[in-house]
Protein backbone atom coordinates (compact mmCIF):
# COMPACT_ATOMS: atom_id res chain seq x y z
CA UNK A 1 0.00 0.00 0.00
CA UNK A 2 1.34 3.23 -1.11
CA UNK A 3 1.34 6.06 2.01
CA UNK A 4 3.13 9.04 3.33
CA UNK A 5 3.53 9.92 6.68
CA UNK A 6 4.77 13.50 8.59
CA UNK A 7 5.91 14.28 12.07
CA UNK A 8 5.90 18.17 13.17
CA UNK A 9 7.33 19.10 16.19
CA UNK A 10 7.54 22.68 18.03
CA UNK A 11 10.55 21.53 20.10
CA UNK A 12 12.66 21.59 16.49
CA UNK A 13 12.16 25.15 16.50
CA UNK A 14 14.37 28.08 17.45
CA UNK A 15 12.23 30.89 18.66
CA UNK A 16 10.24 27.68 21.03
CA UNK A 17 13.54 27.61 22.86
CA UNK A 18 14.77 31.51 22.84
CA UNK A 19 11.16 32.80 23.75
CA UNK A 20 10.55 29.68 26.49
CA UNK A 21 13.95 29.00 28.07
CA UNK A 22 14.09 32.46 30.17
CA UNK A 23 9.86 32.29 30.43
CA UNK A 24 10.33 28.72 32.29
CA UNK A 25 13.88 29.85 34.27
CA UNK A 26 11.71 32.73 35.21
CA UNK A 27 8.30 30.96 36.48
CA UNK A 28 10.46 28.11 38.04
CA UNK A 29 12.58 31.20 40.04
CA UNK A 30 9.08 32.16 41.28
CA UNK A 31 8.09 29.04 41.96
CA UNK A 32 11.64 28.49 44.67
CA UNK A 33 10.88 32.03 46.27
CA UNK A 34 7.37 30.79 46.66
CA UNK A 35 7.66 27.56 48.41
CA UNK A 36 10.56 29.28 50.44
CA UNK A 37 9.14 32.33 51.93
CA UNK A 38 7.61 31.58 55.69
CA UNK A 39 4.80 34.14 55.46
CA UNK A 40 1.88 33.23 57.84
CA UNK A 41 -0.31 33.99 55.81
CA UNK A 42 0.42 31.11 52.99
CA UNK A 43 1.20 31.19 49.74
CA UNK A 44 -0.92 33.16 47.14
CA UNK A 45 -2.66 30.49 45.41
CA UNK A 46 -2.52 33.22 42.21
CA UNK A 47 0.84 33.85 42.24
CA UNK A 48 1.51 29.67 42.25
CA UNK A 49 -0.85 29.14 38.86
CA UNK A 50 0.92 32.85 37.31
CA UNK A 51 4.60 31.31 37.85
CA UNK A 52 3.12 28.03 36.86
CA UNK A 53 2.17 28.44 33.38
CA UNK A 54 5.36 29.16 32.03
CA UNK A 55 6.26 26.01 32.93
CA UNK A 56 3.31 23.83 31.95
CA UNK A 57 2.98 25.81 28.22
CA UNK A 58 6.72 24.44 27.97
CA UNK A 59 5.79 21.28 28.44
CA UNK A 60 2.47 21.49 26.05
CA UNK A 61 4.96 22.99 23.79
CA UNK A 62 7.30 20.63 24.13
CA UNK A 63 5.12 17.83 23.80
CA UNK A 64 3.24 19.26 20.96
CA UNK A 65 3.57 17.04 17.76
CA UNK A 66 1.13 16.77 14.59
CA UNK A 67 1.51 13.62 13.25
CA UNK A 68 -0.16 12.98 9.73
CA UNK A 69 -0.71 9.96 7.62
CA UNK A 70 -1.79 9.54 4.25
CA UNK A 71 -2.43 6.25 2.26
CA UNK A 72 -4.75 5.04 -0.69
CA UNK A 73 -7.99 5.51 1.28
CA UNK A 74 -7.66 8.11 4.08
CA UNK A 75 -5.75 10.80 6.05
CA UNK A 76 -5.52 10.57 9.49
CA UNK A 77 -4.39 13.86 11.55
CA UNK A 78 -3.29 13.17 15.16
CA UNK A 79 -2.08 16.38 17.75
CA UNK A 80 -0.19 15.75 20.49
CA UNK A 81 -0.32 15.73 23.93
CA UNK A 82 -3.85 16.00 23.05
CA UNK A 83 -4.66 12.21 22.80
CA UNK A 84 -8.19 12.66 22.20
CA UNK A 85 -7.75 15.13 18.70
CA UNK A 86 -7.93 12.45 15.90
CA UNK A 87 -9.05 13.31 12.86
CA UNK A 88 -10.01 11.13 9.82
CA UNK A 89 -10.74 12.38 6.10
CA UNK A 90 -11.50 9.87 3.24
CA UNK A 91 -10.47 10.36 0.03
CA UNK A 92 -14.06 10.01 -1.21
CA UNK A 93 -14.83 13.02 1.02
CA UNK A 94 -12.47 15.69 -0.81
CA UNK A 95 -13.26 17.24 -3.82
CA UNK A 96 -9.70 19.32 -4.72
CA UNK A 97 -6.71 18.80 -3.01
CA UNK A 98 -3.10 20.35 -3.98
CA UNK A 99 0.06 21.25 -2.48
CA UNK A 100 0.51 25.22 -1.62
CA UNK A 101 2.61 27.92 -0.19
CA UNK A 102 0.99 29.85 2.32
CA UNK A 103 1.54 33.44 4.52
CA UNK A 104 1.07 33.52 8.16
CA UNK A 105 -1.66 36.49 7.76
CA UNK A 106 -3.97 34.08 6.14
CA UNK A 107 -4.31 32.80 9.77
CA UNK A 108 -6.80 35.08 12.35
CA UNK A 109 -5.30 33.42 14.67
CA UNK A 110 -1.94 31.84 16.10
CA UNK A 111 -1.25 28.71 17.95
CA UNK A 112 -0.73 24.81 17.96
CA UNK A 113 -2.96 22.83 15.90
CA UNK A 114 -6.04 23.38 14.80
CA UNK A 115 -6.52 27.11 13.47
CA UNK A 116 -9.70 28.31 12.54
CA UNK A 117 -9.11 30.67 9.21
CA UNK A 118 -12.10 32.78 9.48
CA UNK A 119 -14.86 31.77 6.54
CA UNK A 120 -11.56 30.25 4.73
CA UNK A 121 -11.60 26.84 6.90
CA UNK A 122 -9.33 25.48 9.45
CA UNK A 123 -5.39 24.96 9.69
CA UNK A 124 -3.59 21.62 11.07
CA UNK A 125 -0.57 23.23 11.52
CA UNK A 126 2.25 23.52 13.39
CA UNK A 127 5.02 25.54 11.90
CA UNK A 128 6.36 25.95 8.05
CA UNK A 129 5.01 27.73 5.17
CA UNK A 130 3.66 24.89 2.84
CA UNK A 131 0.51 22.71 3.46
CA UNK A 132 -2.06 20.17 1.74
CA UNK A 133 -5.33 22.61 0.85
CA UNK A 134 -8.09 20.46 0.72
CA UNK A 135 -11.84 21.20 -0.44
CA UNK A 136 -14.21 18.71 1.17
CA UNK A 137 -17.42 17.70 -0.64
CA UNK A 138 -19.37 19.42 1.85
CA UNK A 139 -17.47 22.88 1.09
CA UNK A 140 -15.46 22.96 3.72
CA UNK A 141 -11.48 24.12 3.54
CA UNK A 142 -8.63 22.24 5.26
CA UNK A 143 -5.30 22.95 5.64
CA UNK A 144 -2.96 20.33 6.38
CA UNK A 145 0.56 22.01 7.24
CA UNK A 146 3.83 20.26 5.83
CA UNK A 147 7.76 20.59 5.71
CA UNK A 148 8.12 18.05 2.99
CA UNK A 149 5.73 19.28 -0.08
CA UNK A 150 7.93 17.87 -2.97
CA UNK A 151 7.40 14.57 -1.28
CA UNK A 152 3.93 15.03 -0.43
CA UNK A 153 3.43 15.93 -4.29
CA UNK A 154 4.62 12.81 -5.52
CA UNK A 155 2.85 10.68 -3.03
CA UNK A 156 -0.34 12.78 -4.83
CA UNK A 157 0.96 11.71 -7.73
CA UNK A 158 1.31 7.89 -7.20
CA UNK A 159 -1.82 7.81 -5.99
CA UNK A 160 -3.65 9.81 -9.17
CA UNK A 161 -4.98 12.79 -6.62
CA UNK A 162 -2.95 15.35 -8.29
Amino acid sequence: MNSFEETQRVRSLLWYWVIFIPLTSLGAWGLINLIGTKDEDGINSLLVVLCSLPLVLFLIGFFATLKTEYNEQEIIIRFYPFLFFKKRIEWSQINNVYVRKFNWSEFKATGLGAIPLSNRGKAYHLYGEYGLQMETTDGNKILIGTRKPKSLEDFLKSINKR
